[in-house]
């Protein structure tokens, strides 16, 4: 394979001798890669999640005693039922970091965020002759959504959302298709509740594929489809919330749209951050792409894509399934040609593929620590559990989540992450309490009763300054991440 460097057509014997390596004969396997070098890039980024906490305490609960019946972290919510979502994953989770810590539960959840995209490359090269119009769909997704990588539950929606999408494409009969896709949707729900996105891209295909038969572009009608729509349904509820998720759901939507939680919000909002550039500069792209050679799309995959970016301008947090489904796009679009005539495929590629991608994972698992954010409050946590305090925690939402960790059963908190746990009017209370200064300081305690605060600069200045114009509290420790108040000593 080598390379005629003289004369004129040097750049395109280049050009010529890079395609050819993503032939099927060539033993250069350049989508493992090119994977390689996304995973890295993705590793690279820092574990940030604040709600990663409470799910892995709630994990190591179950794990230890089973799913509890009450609310386990909140002060004054003792009482309600668990609000049980994502439960399966909290699990996993739990359980892998007290395998191997957080180490390996960084990297666990890069194999699995970065799996639901790499499962659908894979499919899509399998078929044709060249590597390289499923790498370039590898990246157009992974480019759009890799902002929204972190460890959470929503890693493992990634997973089942990119079979989903190779087992709507796959050939598969009616009942494998029904079998393999019921067992998908279950898990899928119990790991993360967002099958609804499955059943939204699988009603588009089979709305698709059955105007394609009505316009007799296709000999059938996509029955397989259809029948994956009521398992889907079914899925929703088979978990330990049944019908309550319903209402989970809606509660959470309404106040992350009610507290302008970025990820919830359309795609318009704020254009400039969060990631959005990235979306956008693909949104352009796969436009031109469509303009240009949009007749070589199949419908079934064109109203996928269109589907899921609907969703995506609507919110933005949908994004991660629109990267997958613009995987199949790509190579559709650049015209792949079928490989059932094509030279066989090398016998080294696969095997210095798998070697490429456990290579790069063995690297990070044996010589990089799980970057874990800097403005976690570490330092200011272990402060407070040295003073050996019991009780109720005012602590604000942001690191509430990491509260309920590090301190259960021994702290109950007033707030976390989990938005649907509280009315509208519970949050506006909350932010007067916290930022705007409506609220006098013995009213907060009068209604909470705490046993210490731990706010955070900047979004709880009314509060802590009233703490500090107190005499009755004291500043236990203080930093650019957390300021923690404890009772003065009586004089």
């Amino acid at each position: 394979m080598s390379i005629d460097a003289s004369g004129p057509g040097r750049i395109d014997a280049i050009i010529n001798w890079i395609g050819r390596l993503g032939d099927r004969a060539s033993p250069v396997p350049v989508l493992a890669l090119a994977a390689a070098g996304m995973l890295v890039s993705q590793l690279g980024r820092t574990i940030h999640d604040v709600d990663i906490f409470w799910q892995l305490k709630l994990g190591e609960i179950t794990l230890a005693q089973g799913l509890p019946a009450h609310e386990p972290f909140l002060a004054g919510k003792e009482a309600e039922p668990l609000a049980a979502v994502a439960w399966l994953a909290q699990v996993v989770y739990a359980g892998v970091r007290l395998i191997g810590g957080w180490n390996m539960l960084w990297l666990v959840d890069a194999i699995v965020w970065f799996g639901g995209f790499a499962v659908v490359a894979v499919f899509c090269k399998r078929n044709t002759q060249n590597a390289w119009p499923a790498i370039i769909g590898l990246w157009a997704g992974w480019f759009a959504a890799i902002t929204t990588a972190s460890v959470r539950p929503q890693s493992f929606s990634a997973l089942a959302f990119g079979l989903l999408i190779v087992l709507i494409r796959s050939k598969l009969s009616i009942g494998r298709t029904a079998l393999l896709g019921g067992l998908l949707f279950v898990i899928w729900q119990n790991l993360h509740p967002s099958v609804v996105v499955g059943g939204l891209a699988v009603f588009a295909a089979a709305l698709a594929g059955t105007v394609q038969y009505v316009r007799k572009r296709r000999p059938e009608l996509p029955v397989r489809l259809f029948v994956l729509l009521p398992l889907a349904a079914v899925a929703t509820v088979a978990t330990p919330a049944g019908f309550d998720v319903f209402r989970i759901s809606r509660i959470n939507a309404e106040m992350s749209l009610h507290l302008s939680v970025a990820e919830w919000m359309p795609l318009t909002w704020r254009p400039t951050e969060f990631g959005r550039p990235l979306v956008w500069v693909m949104f352009l792209v796969t436009a031109a792409g469509l303009a240009l050679r949009g007749r070589n799309v199949k419908a079934e995959t064109l109203a996928v894509v269109l589907a899921l970016a609907g969703a995506t301008l609507l919110s933005h947090r949908f994004v991660l399934f629109w990267g997958i489904a613009l995987i199949p796009l790509w190579p559709e679009l650049l015209g792949s040609e079928n490989a059932t005539d094509s030279p066989p495929r090398s016998r080294w590629r696969r095997p210095f593929g798998v070697l490429v991608i456990a290579g790069t994972i063995g690297w990070f698992a044996a010589t990089k620590p799980a970057p874990l954010d800097k403005y976690y409050p570490f330092e200011g946590i272990q402060k407070l559990r040295d003073t050996g305090i019991r009780g109720t925690i005012f602590g604000t939402f942001y690191w509430g989540g990491m509260l309920a960790e590090a301190g259960y059963p021994d702290w109950r908190i007033t707030h976390d992450g989990r938005y649907y746990l509280h009315t509208a009017a519970e949050w506006d209370r909350y932010f007067e309490e916290t930022d705007h200064g409506g609220v006098p300081l013995d009213e907060i305690v009068a209604r909470y009763k705490p046993e210490a605060f731990f706010l955070r600069p900047g979004s709880d200045k009314a509060l802590i300054a009233l703490l500090n114009a107190d005499g009755r509290w004291r500043t236990l420790f203080a930093d650019a991440n957390c300021i923690v108040f404890v009772p003065a000593p009586v004089r």
